[in-house]
C-alpha cells in the first residue's frame, strides 16, 4: 500500500522545543480578502498548521514559524523527518490532469495539499534568506525554488476541471461518485490545500503587494481562476450533500443519511464541514 501523509496529522499536532532561529520573520496570520473576503473570516493558515506563528503557544499545535525553526535545526528530530517526507512526496509526484481510476483522483488531492505546502515554505524561507541553493548546501533540506512550486500550483488552477474524470460536472475537481470513503478522503486534502494556498497569498500580501493586487497576475492565479476553483469545490460539497448524504431513498420518504448504519453519513458531514471551512463560504447547506 502506498505511503499518503495527512498533513493535518503531521504538521498540526507536533510540538517541540525549538532549537534555532532562521526564521525570523513571517506574515501576519489573517483572514484572506484577495479578489472576495471570506464570509467566516477564517484566519490563514488555520487547518492544517496554527498559523504563521504561534507566538509560544504549542498547545494546539506548531505555526509555521516554529515548524521551520525546528527543521532547520541542528541535527536530526521528529518534525525535520516528516518534512522531508512531504518534499519528496511533493517533488516526485505530478498531478495527473487525466486521471483514470479513483486512487489517482484520491492521490491528486494528496499531492496538492503537499506543493501548496512547499510553496508557502519555500516563500517564507527565501524572505528569511534561505533560497533552495542555501538550504540544500548548508542545511541538506532537498527544498525546491519558490518559482518551481508556485509554477505547479499556478497550473493546477488553469487546468483543474482536468484533475478526476467526474463526467458529469463540466469543471471536476475531486470527485467520483462510485467511490464514498475516496471522495470523503479527497474533500479534506482539497480543503488543506486551499487552506495553505490562501495563506500564500496573504504572504505576497504583505511582501508583494503588487503581485497579490493585480487581478491578472502571472506569478498567483488570476483572481477567475481562483473564484473558478473556489466556486466548483463549493459546488462539488453542495453536490455531494444533496445527491449522496440527503439523496431520497427510493419508495421511502427518507434520505440515505437516515438509513445508513455506522458512522458513515457523519464522515461525510464532518467532510462537508471541513471544506466548508477552507473556502470561507457563506452558502448554508444545512
Amino acid at each position: 500500500m502506498k505511503f499518503v501523509l495527512n498533513i493535518t496529522v503531521i504538521l498540526c499536532l507536533l510540538t517541540g522545543t525549538i532549537q534555532a532561529q532562521v526564521i525570523n520573520i513571517v506574515p501576519t496570520t489573517e483572514g484572506n480578502n484577495r479578489d472576495f473576503a471570506e464570509g467566516l473570516g477564517m484566519n490563514r493558515p488555520g487547518l492544517s498548521i496554527t498559523g504563521f506563528d504561534n507566538e509560544g503557544n504549542n498547545q494546539y499545535g506548531l505555526g509555521l514559524k516554529q515548524i521551520l525553526n525546528e527543521v532547520y535545526s541542528v541535527g536530526s528530530n521528529e518534525t525535520k523527518e516528516l518534512f522531508l517526507e512531504i518534499l519528496d512526496l511533493s517533488t516526485n509526484n505530478s498531478i495527473e490532469l487525466s486521471p483514470q481510476t479513483n486512487s489517482v483522483i484520491e492521490n491528486n488531492s494528496n499531492y496538492l495539499q503537499y506543493k501548496a505546502f512547499e510553496a508557502l515554505a519555500s516563500y517564507v524561507l527565501e524572505e528569511n534568506g534561505i533560497d533552495s541553493v542555501t538550504s540544500n548546501d548548508v542545511y541538506n533540506i532537498p527544498i525546491r525554488s519558490h518559482a518551481t512550486v508556485i509554477d505547479e500550483l499556478k497550473e493546477v488552477f488553469e487546468h483543474h476541471h482536468s484533475v478526476s474524470n467526474y463526467t458529469p460536472n463540466p469543471f471536476p475537481l475531486v470527485t467520483n461518485r462510485s467511490d464514498y470513503v475516496k471522495n470523503v478522503n479527497s474533500y479534506g486534502n482539497i480543503a488543506r490545500f486551499l487552506d495553505l494556498y490562501l495563506a500564500l497569498e496573504n504572504a505576497y500580501k504583505e511582501w508583494d503587494f503588487s503581485e497579490w493586487n493585480n487581478e491578472f497576475s502571472t506569478i498567483l492565479p488570476t483572481w477567475a481562476e481562483k473564484r473558478r476553483m473556489f466556486v466548483q469545490y463549493e459546488t462539488e460539497l453542495f453536490d455531494f450533500y444533496t445527491n449522496r448524504l440527503r439523496k431520497d431513498v427510493a419508495r421511502f420518504d427518507v434520505q440515505e443519511d437516515e438509513v445508513e448504519p455506522g458512522n458513515r453519513p457523519l464522515k461525510g458531514y464532518v467532510a462537508i464541514g471541513y471544506g466548508d471551512l477552507a473556502t470561507g463560504s457563506n452558502q448554508k447547506l444545512f
